[in-house]
């Protein structure tokens, strides 16, 4: 099994009124709209190592072995 984590660093992401409701939908647009492409990309790739963790972490309970490399 190969796992691959891809981040996304759009700043403006589609349906996010359907996904948070829209109260939280105008308070999320307002800190996306505010925050540069370099930040964008920042948080893309930290958001991206922390489920790359986590996947390391879990799969051994699913009696897996991990091998962690960078392409």
């Amino acid at each position: 099994m190969v796992f691959v984590a891809v981040a996304r660093v759009e700043n403006q992401p589609a349906g996010l009124e359907e996904l948070l409701g829209p109260q939280r939908a105008e308070r999320v647009q307002g800190f996306l709209a505010n925050r540069s492409p370099e930040g964008a990309r920042e948080a893309a790739i930290k958001d991206a190592s922390l489920l790359v963790g986590f996947v390391l972490i879990a799969t051994p309970a699913e009696g897996l072995v991990t091998n962690p490399t960078t392409g």
